[in-house]
């Protein structure tokens, strides 16, 4: 077995930090354990999180993909006619 350690600390000025202290003092089982189990929850939950987000952004890209009303073949020619006329037009401007 290969044990590797990390020290915490605690600022008990900062109220959530005395609470998990004071937590910490109190628990009567294993802290190790209980830090590891801990860590890994949220370790598990935020990936969890992060591919609810990823999966919730697809959806509403595709959602608004569906309703979007893109231009294809003449109808890009008129976009570039209106650039032209509005090029046109500043030039009215000097």
């Amino acid at each position: 077995m290969v044990i590797r350690r990390i020290n915490l600390r605690f600022d008990i000025e900062n109220p959530l930090e005395r609470r998990i202290y004071e937590y910490l003092e109190d628990y009567d089982g294993s802290r190790n354990q209980f830090v590891i189990e801990a860590l890994n929850e949220y370790i598990e939950n935020e990936t969890d999180n992060e591919t609810w987000l990823l999966g919730r952004i697809r959806r509403i890209v595709r959602e608004e993909l569906k309703n979007a009303d893109f231009a294809f073949g003449d109808e890009k020619q008129n976009t570039d006619d209106n650039g032209a006329s509005v090029l046109e037009d500043l030039e009215l401007f000097g």
